[in-house]
Parts: C-alpha cells; sequence; structure tokens
C-alpha cells in the first residue's frame, strides 16, 4: 500500500494510506460525485463529456503504465 501513497497525478484517485490486516482496506481522496460506474448511470452526457471522461481515463492508465515499475490496473 506504501508505494500508492506516493501516486500524484490529476486523473489518478490519491491515496492516503491503508492496511492489510484483519482486510485490505486502501483510504483514498472523497470524489464528490461517486464512483464512475454511478456517475454514468446517473446522467444523461453529452458525446463531448464522454470524450472528455475517456481522455482523462487513458492519461491516468497511460501515467500508470509509463511509470518504473509498470504498475498495472486489473479492474479496468
Amino acid at each position: 500500500v506504501g508505494f500508492l501513497y506516493s501516486l500524484r497525478h490529476p486523473s489518478i484517485c490519491m491515496c492516503f494510506g491503508g492496511c492489510l490486516d484483519p482486510l485490505p482496506i486502501c483510504v483514498v481522496e472523497f470524489v464528490s460525485k461517486g464512483d464512475l460506474r454511478s456517475f454514468y448511470s446517473s446522467r444523461e452526457l453529452t458525446i463531448e463529456q464522454h470524450v472528455t471522461i475517456a481522455y482523462s481515463i487513458a492519461a491516468g492508465m497511460a501515467w500508470l503504465h509509463g511509470r518504473e515499475p509498470v504498475i498495472l490496473h486489473c479492474g479496468m
């Protein structure tokens, strides 16, 4: 969990800390509009909004994958 704390990018949620015992927990920043799935399901978006969101996701993923060592996000 320690390395997650050092990740800083505008398209990546900040991790403040976490633990592995008794359960794996990661404390991340509060996102006022909730998770991406809830955000998408609760409103109609224009094509421009879809493109903006997709670009932001791609920028964050490219940044993660461009680091040494590469960070893979298995939930995408």
